[in-house]
């Protein structure tokens, strides 16, 4: 499949630097996020509290975006570190 670089020109990459197209991806991950919010009507009052929940699953995996193996820790990557909760409170006058 021919494919353009920065120049506009165009080429056909028939190799790949391990032999295989697209063998070091990063896997699927599923994540789950929830939120929930109530706003209640009081007299000269209306307040509302809400509670998130953010990797409801707890999972700890690292994305790889790119290896550099001139550079000195050689990684760029994302680690999402388990789950963290949020309570919220909110008054309006």
């Amino acid at each position: 499949m021919p494919s353009a670089d920065q120049a506009g020109s165009f080429f056909l990459r028939t190799t790949y630097p391990t032999g295989q197209r697209n063998d070091q991806r990063n896997e699927g991950v599923w994540r789950v996020d929830l939120a929930y919010r109530k706003a209640f009507d009081l007299p000269r009052l209306r307040a509302s509290v809400g509670v998130e929940v953010t990797n409801l699953l707890n999972s700890d995996d690292v994305v790889i975006y790119a290896v550099e193996p001139t550079q000195l820790l050689g990684l760029d990557a994302t680690r999402r570190f388990g789950r963290r909760w949020q309570l919220s409170m909110a008054m309006h006058f």
